[in-house]
């Protein structure tokens, strides 16, 4: 108890209540406010999590249900989570060890207020895209590239200026579908050495995802994420959806998060982005990623503590809970344009993969996923197999909170690298298993595609 006290004091005094503001930090000593009649909203979305209202224009309220001290812990995670890491070593030792490669200084800098990072497309200095890599064996599977690992990063703390591995840029065609201009990205990576542009390496972009709701995810049954699988496609409907199995078979456990469903946890999740794209090591993952080819960037002094990795397992912690307890924002009104687009997302096949609720242990929440990846055809492949998911297999994208995007993070752009800039171009997109509900989205009336996307967005 004592030890979490001097780490809640710490975070106070490196700002974290004046940065949040104070009617965010005194949030739970202020009287909730009174819900409307439940029959003018869509269902909240994260049931006793949803707050009645967000304190500006953020992700980065606590659950509602959460108690003062729990609010205290979540706020200590914060701090944390939105403040730079610096090189080590520092007498900042609690906030040293950033690098030596890394993406950016810290999580905030992709997760803006908790929401989706911003697509090289539309900010060519965005911090927000990762870049994986891998190379292919001999038999065709994919492992991580024996210069570069698995994640490519733009910066470092020993290089000239700066630079990283490799330097980013994207760019786009053209792709007509069905009278719409569609953007095509086409990344360009560029290695620290251009003369040695790799021949056997596979990348592919992505932009962080929204961190709504991720501990109400992992608290989803596995049995009822299980129930709706159909990898075989028995049923003959064209939906095969499969979970993605991480780890050995007798300590397998089921991926949840990420844009393939790598990860099982929100703690796997927050580790892994800790050391992929700031250099920080924790002790789910204690080792940078300097690979044996990057002799001089393995020999740089860390920030690791007494534990032997650079966030502390209790500080780490923090930022778990915080990253797990985001809830989804209040839904929507009700309106009877939103009920005619809820109809006709039903009709059309959408919440064939994109299930509207659960029922947890915290209640029924509606986060509009199966969980599960799913073939989405050759038009948003990337090639990029990762663990048993195939390049054209991503899992289902949770759409709760997608109408708030625009006020918390200033854009509304969507899919895995950020190619749709708005909903109805993100179904555009989708081929594969749901290439037979995008067909049906264009058959309706101009005003039905308007309501249906109008449903979408209240969500």
């Amino acid at each position: 108890m004592a030890g979490q006290q001097a780490w809640r004091q710490i975070a106070a005094s490196l700002g974290v209540f004046a940065s949040v503001g104070a009617v965010v930090t005194l949030a739970f000593l202020s009287p909730p406010p009174t819900h409307e009649a439940a029959a003018t909203h869509l269902p909240s979305p994260g049931g006793s999590w949803t707050r009645p209202r967000q304190p500006g224009p953020t992700y980065m309220a606590p659950a509602w249900h959460l108690n003062g001290d729990q609010q205290l812990d979540f706020y200590t995670g914060l701090s944390f989570f939105r403040s730079p890491w610096v090189t080590a070593p520092s007498s900042t030792t609690a906030r040293d060890g950033l690098g030596p490669l890394f993406n950016a200084h810290s999580c905030e800098a992709c997760h803006v207020n908790g929401g989706r990072g911003k697509s090289l497309l539309d900010d060519p200095d965005s911090a927000a895209l990762a870049v994986r890599v891998a190379t292919r064996t001999g038999d065709g599977s994919t492992v991580p590239h024996p210069r570069y690992g698995s994640v490519l990063q733009n910066r470092s703390t020993y290089r000239p200026h700066g630079a990283g591995e490799a330097s980013f840029a994207m760019s786009h065609a053209v792709a007509g579908r069905e009278g719409a201009e569609l953007r095509a990205p086409k990344l360009r990576v560029t290695p620290d050495d251009p003369e040695e542009m790799p021949d056997d390496w596979l990348v592919s972009a992505r932009v962080p995802p929204p961190l709504l709701g991720m501990g109400l995810l992992e608290a989803i049954p596995e049995a009822a994420i299980l129930a709706a699988a159909d990898a075989l496609d028995s049923d003959d409907d064209g939906i095969s959806g499969r979970p993605h199995w991480r780890g050995a078979t007798d300590a397998r456990a089921l991926g949840r998060f990420g844009w393939k469903a790598v990860h099982p946890t929100v703690a796997a999740q927050t580790g892994a982005a800790f050391r992929d794209d700031i250099g920080i090591t924790s002790v789910a993952f204690p080792d940078e990623s300097c690979t044996v080819e990057q002799p001089t960037c393995g020999a740089l002094p860390t920030g690791a503590g007494e534990e032997g990795v650079e966030i502390a397992p209790l500080l780490f912690d923090y930022v778990v809970h915080f990253v797990a307890h985001m809830p989804p924002p209040k839904a929507g009104k009700l309106t009877a344009r939103v009920r005619r687009g809820q109809a006709l997302f039903a009709t059309t096949g959408c919440d064939a993969c994109h299930r509207p609720s659960f029922e947890t242990e915290h209640g029924t929440i509606w986060p509009y996923t199966d969980l599960l990846l799913h073939d989405m055809g050759a038009g948003l492949a990337d090639g990029f197999p990762e663990g048993d998911a195939t390049g054209s297999e991503w899992r289902t994208p949770p759409l709760w909170g997608i109408g708030t995007a625009a006020k918390v993070t200033g854009h509304t752009t969507l899919l895995h690298d950020g190619r749709a800039r708005d909903v109805r171009e993100a179904i555009l997109w989708h081929g594969g298993e749901a290439e037979t509900a995008r067909q049906r989205f264009m058959d309706l009336a101009p005003q039905e595609q308007r309501d249906l996307t109008a449903f979408v967005n209240a969500l």
